[in-house]
């Protein structure tokens, strides 16, 4: 209001000056209608459109007071009409079409008439390399043998490299050929695009652009397929109108444009057909008739057929509306009874929705003289072939009008095709969509139910840790006093047979001798057992081996042979990191029992092989089997104690001529407490625990265990270990550490195998623990450790097994008494003098009064105001061994984290850690 129409119109006042001055000079009204206005909106100039009317107000006076302007966009309805023109035309245009190369010809001059909808378009044909339509050849599938031959362009100069005169789909490259391909493959309309590069902005360059003259940043490739046949027999390129928006109106616009072709193609090509089949009857019929003029009523009768069997219903009908002539198909598919005949009788034919598109066609054909095409419904109902379902019976109708020779209407013919199918998949496809809005609805609600789940799981899994967690403490606690008061027993038992194994009989040797393996096995079910890597020689290992039965060998006729494997040397296999000891222990159990069983054989023989590979060693054969495990195996050799060296598997097999294995007796190998028969802890003694330990000890090894036997012939017994390549250390100190501990635990073995030979083999004894161990127990004798354990049965073990290294120590109930023991230390302030010593505290977690994580915090506490000098070592000692509860216990202030059940080997190294590790800064 109170602006001129110039200055905020100022881009449209060229186009509306001159009526506004009209206005203003003479004083009367004027009205625009749909006047075409470019605005520059949407960030491009749009063609849009207007009805808009000025009015000059005079306010009671002679005298123009203003102008009123009403505007009102009519863009849609105005573009829609002139696309709607179009199509029209191009249906008035092509209905007449008589063959498909005229009809190339019309749908170019019908789309010339729209020079704004239609920048440039381009129209090729599909044709047989031989030159052949192609409009009855083979599926697209055979694209590879057609030509693309250009019919026509509009605003395409001659010779422009985007409008080649013929095109190869299989040999030709680049332009729209790949385009072509595509459309010609989904029969779907495609279109190409400046921004994303499907359009080439050199394609198009140098154009005659119709219309506003501005390129075009769109086009569209539309594949011409009629709708009676499966093939595409022409491409339609066309420019998108540079100033109107591809939305969904240009995109119905040009899907009904691609229908009006096919629809209009299909009537021309079934036309054609048809033109084709009389003209070359006719021409039959006249070669036939100067020869043989009987012969016509035959020709007559065959042409008569051919409309007989054709899947198309055809009818002629005269300038009145009767029916003078249909082939059976029409009749079957209308349900018209041959005998009715009456003036407009087809009306009778078609639903109440169909009757008046059928007045409207009928006056078009007989009124305007002009081809006429409509999908009608049929009343006569249409049914399922396959479900009997009843549905509704569409047709495709062409007609074209007949004239006399002075031009006046003869009849009408035409053609009825059933698209029932295609009306149904339209149908379906309408109902899939329903179907899919209703799927993503449930998709939804699935997903918020699966939500809620997830957190209902979430909840159950926490309260299942909480079980876990109870479970588990209320386990751990009395299985680490059973695996300490076991290595307690293992250990003493040891002692007595190495120290008084000459005063004891051989059957209560065995008994000490299974005791000691029962109370390892207690260690492989608690996951005790420690794999300690050490840098050795495996081939030293297994003549040290072999050295330690030498007298059983001898003394028994034994012959004993030992092969060293080419992969030793071709692998250059020298130094390795493994465990000697565990080694040295599973050769041990397998020479044993090979001696046992060879000793009172006829031929007695045992050979002894090592080998190496970098992948896991396979069974080889069929007779040979490893033990399967359905355990998971750690891999023990990525920790930080096992180096970065080559990873290699070393073999090691035990082959004798012993009594052998039956099928069922092999069940029973490498399972705790079984041997392979009853006869055999009789004839051999023994209580099964040691080809188990075995297994174990090979799995925790990375490695597997497996028999090969054969009763009466003998047996071979074979397992593998992972290891990894190391540089050669000190040889003088790492042998002589092996030597010892291969002797001590080489010792048992022997006494069994010299008191089932009644024989008396004496060995230098010597001390289980190898010289490392002797070292980290004497450094253990002048710790003072303070145990704060809540379970008195725990508390005294492990108190009676710390005193036995030579410690002294403190117990306490819980952490409150732990902190008033801590007063008393000479760590405490004012009591550096006359406290006791401490070295450090093993502390349980879960105690009443005041729990391990209160108490280590108050500690730090105390530490971090002075009350207590320097920092006290602190290792849990809990049942808590889940991952989160260690990192929370070390958060709280831990030192370290020993979780139960442990053993005192175990428990021993750590403090010595510790203790090293806070030496410095203290």
């Amino acid at each position: 209001m109170g602006t001129g129409f110039r200055g905020p119109f100022k881009e449209l006042w060229d186009l509306v000056s001159e009526v506004f001055d009209a206005c203003v000079r003479t004083g009367k009204s004027v009205a625009m209608n749909e006047q075409m206005l470019p605005i520059h909106r949407h960030g491009f100039l749009e063609e849009t459109f207007y009805t808009w009317s000025i009015t000059p107000p005079y306010g009671g006076t002679s005298k123009i007071l203003g102008l009123y302007n009403a505007p009102f966009e009519t863009t849609r309805q105005s573009i829609n009409e002139r696309r709607m023109r179009t199509l029209l035309n191009l249906a008035e245009q092509v209905g007449p079409t008589k063959s498909v190369s005229a009809f190339w010809t019309r749908v170019l001059g019908a789309l010339a008439a729209n020079e704004f909808d239609f920048p440039f378009a381009l129209l090729y044909s599909i044709v047989d390399e031989d030159g052949d339509d192609g409009s009855s050849t083979s599926s697209e599938s055979s694209y590879g043998l057609k030509l693309c031959v250009l019919e026509g362009s509009l605003g395409v100069p001659e010779d422009h490299p985007a409008a080649p005169a013929k095109l190869n789909l299989k040999r030709s490259r680049g332009g729209f050929i790949p385009t072509f391909c595509d459309a010609m493959q989904t029969g779907e309309p495609k279109l190409l695009n400046m921004l994303d590069g499907t359009l080439s902005e050199s394609l198009i360059e140098g154009l005659q652009w119709r219309g506003f003259g501005d390129p075009c940043k769109l086009a569209i490739v539309s594949p011409i397929r009629p709708t009676t046949g499966e093939n595409v027999l022409g491409f339609l390129v066309i420019g998108v109108n540079p100033r109107r928006p591809y939305d969904k109106d240009y995109e119905a616009f040009i899907r009904l444009l691609n229908r009006q072709l096919a629809t209009s193609l299909a009537s021309v090509t079934l036309y054609e057909d048809e033109i084709r089949r009389s003209t070359n009857l006719a021409e039959a019929a006249a070669l036939e008739r100067t020869r043989l003029n009987e012969e016509l009523a035959v020709s007559k009768s065959r042409l008569q057929r051919i409309a007989e069997v054709s899947p198309v219903g055809m009818f002629s009908i005269d300038a009145q509306g009767l029916l003078l002539e249909a082939n059976d198909r029409w009749f079957e598919m209308t349900g018209y009874s041959q005998n009715t005949a009456h003036s407009m009788f087809w009306l009778d034919l078609y639903s109440e929705s169909s009757q008046s598109l059928t007045l409207d066609g009928w006056r078009r054909l007989v009124e305007d003289k002009l081809p006429w095409t409509e999908e009608l419904q049929l009343k006569k109902p249409w049914f399922d072939p396959i479900t009997g379902e009843e549905v509704a019976h569409w047709v495709l109708a062409a007609a074209q009008p007949e004239f006399n020779s002075d031009n006046s209407i003869k009849g009408v013919i035409g053609s009825i095709t059933d698209i029932t199918l295609q009306k149904r998949s339209a149908r379906d496809a309408e109902t899939r969509a329903r179907l899919s809005e209703q799927l993503l609805l449930r998709t939804q609600e699935a997903e918020a139910l699966q939500k809620q789940r997830l957190e209902e799981a979430e909840e159950m899994r926490r309260q299942q840790n909480n079980f876990i967690d109870i479970t588990s403490h209320e386990m751990r606690n009395p299985l680490s006093a059973i695996v300490q008061c076991a290595d307690s027993i293992s250990s003493s038992m040891t002692e007595i047979y190495n120290t008084a194994h000459p005063l004891i009989d051989k059957g209560l040797a065995s008994v000490i001798k299974s005791s000691i393996d029962a109370a390892e096995t207690i260690q492989l079910y608690s996951n005790l057992l420690i794999i300690s890597p050490a840098p050795v020689r495996p081939v030293k290992i297994l003549q040290q081996a072999l050295k330690m039965f030498m007298a059983e060998f001898n003394s028994n006729e034994i012959k004993m042979a030992t092969h060293i494997d080419e992969s030793i040397e071709d692998l250059k296999v020298d130094w390795v990191l493994l465990d000697p000891s565990r080694l040295l222990q599973v050769l041990i159990n397998l020479l044993t029992n090979a001696i046992k069983f060879t000793k009172s054989e006829r031929k007695r023989c045992i050979d002894i092989s090592i080998s190496a590979s970098r992948q896991p060693p396979t069974e080889g054969g069929s007779k040979f089997k490893f033990f399967p495990t359905k355990k998971t195996r750690l891999d023990l050799i990525s920790g930080e104690d096992w180096g970065t060296g080559e990873i290699l598997y070393l073999r090691f097999e035990v082959r004798d001529t012993g009594c052998g294995l039956t099928e069922s007796e092999k069940k029973n190998l490498f399972t705790r407490f079984s041997q392979a028969s009853p006869r055999t802890h009789i004839q051999y003694g023994g209580f099964g625990l040691g080809l188990f330990i075995s297994r174990q000890l090979t799995e925790l090894q990375g490695g597997s265990i497996g028999v090969a036997s054969e009763a009466g012939v003998g047996s071979t017994f074979a397992f593998y270990l992972k290891s990894r390549r190391v540089e050669a250390p000190d040889s003088s100190v790492v042998e002589s550490r092996l030597f010892s501990d291969m002797e001590s635990k080489a010792q048992i073995a022997q006494e069994d195998v010299s008191f089932l030979a009644d024989t008396t083999i004496a060995l230098r004894r010597r001390s289980i623990l190898s010289s490392s161990q002797h070292a980290s127990l004497a450094d253990a004798r002048g710790w003072h450790v303070l145990i704060v354990e809540d379970n008195l049965v725990n508390q005294k073990i492990l108190a009676a097994q710390i005193t036995k290294l030579g410690c002294t120590t403190y117990v306490a109930n819980h952490g409150g008494e732990a902190l008033e023991i801590l007063r008393s230390t000479r760590h405490f302030k004012g009591r550096e003098l006359d406290g006791k010593d401490l070295s450090v505290i093993l502390m349980d977690l879960e105690m009443p009064v005041m729990d391990g994580l209160t108490c280590v915090r108050k500690i730090r506490e105390l530490e971090a105001d002075g009350s207590i000098r320097g920092r006290i070592p602190i290792i849990a000692v809990t049942a808590n061994a889940r991952a989160e509860q260690i990192v929370s216990a070390k958060d709280s202030g831990m030192d370290d984290v020993m979780t139960k059940p442990f053993r005192i080997k175990q428990l021993i190294p750590k403090v010595e850690a510790l203790l090293q590790s806070i030496a410095p800064s203290a």
